[in-house]
């Protein structure tokens, strides 16, 4: 294993991965600069508010089709919506 990945004789990674809060935001700001009801846009997916407000707060996380959904309908490009975040953690041992 490449040493870099060891830290205090523990194997550990770094990756990248989806900032759902920062990114419910952005899904946020969409919606409401393009003038869409929450309605509208839970009706849009098939989905109910419930679901829309959990994507918006980061609670839930969102599929690639909804929020490729929800990119169209508002309007936005999901480049200017996507956060992403360094994520670290630990290899883990399994037994064979």
């Amino acid at each position: 294993m490449n040493e870099r990945f060891v830290k205090d004789g523990e194997h550990v990674f770094d990756r990248d991965t989806i900032d759902y809060v920062a990114t419910g935001k952005k899904l946020r700001l969409g919606r409401k600069n393009s003038a869409c009801p929450i309605i509208d846009a839970a009706h849009y997916l098939e989905k109910t508010v419930q679901s829309v407000y959990g994507y918006e707060q980061g609670k839930t996380a969102i599929t690639l089709r909804d929020f490729v959904c929800l990119c169209s309908l508002y309007q936005i490009h999901p480049d200017d919506v996507i956060c992403m975040k360094k994520e670290t953690g630990k290899w883990r041992e399994y037994d064979e």
